[in-house]
């Protein structure tokens, strides 16, 4: 069983093309306009890349943030980095609360689920029958490093969506679901396992304690705030397992806890 950080932690491990090399410009100007303030920096020279590490605070309060954004290469591609982000904040993170990425400056990025590559800041269309087959085995498989979400491609969700999008960016990816990419997956599914084209169906990781592999909202009830919120919480809620936490670079040559 992982070990789960508290509920004030929002965690996201995501990978990014290489400009994400730029970052720290983004993040000066996010301390230059007083949206939130650079307490330090740190770096670990590699064969690579310099593994990159900064430390942050917003607010004042109940609504204080400290965060930790760390950026490194990525093990399987020359032309991707992995960035990680642990938020702690005073109370815990719901589907009411918006995602650190963007007081971070994180959403000018185009990041992506570490394994399988689903967007964080926005809902994408899958398409063909090879979609289908990958999407059946990161279904079956557990190949994905953050919870996915399939919405009905053809239901007007706007008015609920984008509370929950906000509240959720960075901790999971999701997909439209056509009623025919439904009937392609579908056949390559067990039972338990299947998507229904008219509602909303989250997929959580393994690794937490989870008493169902998936939530859904039905149809009827797609335009209720609660629900969404049901599922953020959950998305939410799993960013805090973690097997261990990851070691950065804390001071120039010196690796540190992700909670430093």
């Amino acid at each position: 069983m992982a070990d789960r950080l508290p509920p004030t932690s929002f965690c996201v491990l995501a990978r990014c093309g290489r400009e994400l090399v730029a970052y720290e410009e983004v993040l000066t100007r996010q301390h230059d306009a007083g949206v939130l303030q650079i307490i330090d920096r740190g770096v670990v020279t590699t064969k690579k890349d310099p593994i990159r590490r900064w430390r942050v605070r917003w607010g004042q309060g109940t609504k204080a943030v400290r965060a930790v954004v760390v950026i490194t290469d990525h093990d399987f591609s020359q032309d991707e980095l992995l960035c990680l982000v642990r938020a702690d904040a005073p109370h815990p993170w719901t589907g009411r609360t918006e995602s650190p990425l963007f007081t971070l400056g994180l959403s000018d990025y185009p990041l992506r689920d570490s394994i399988m590559g689903y967007h964080f800041f926005a809902c994408e269309a899958g398409k063909g029958a090879d979609f289908a087959e990958n999407l059946a085995e990161t279904i079956t498989v557990d190949m994905r490093g953050t919870p996915l979400l399939l919405i009905p491609a053809q239901r007007d969700l706007r008015s609920v969506y984008g509370r929950f999008s906000r509240a959720t960016a960075g901790v999971l990816g999701a997909l439209e679901l056509s009623p025919e990419l439904s009937d392609a997956v579908n056949a390559l599914l067990p039972e338990h396992l299947r998507t229904d084209p008219n509602e909303a169906r989250l997929y959580l990781p393994p690794g937490c304690d989870a008493d169902q592999p998936t939530l859904a909202i039905p149809a009827q009830r797609l335009h209720r705030p609660a629900e969404w919120g049901r599922l953020a919480e959950a998305s939410i809620e799993w960013s805090s397992w973690r097997d261990r936490q990851p070691r950065v670079p804390a001071d120039r040559g010196h690796v540190g806890p992700l909670s430093q």
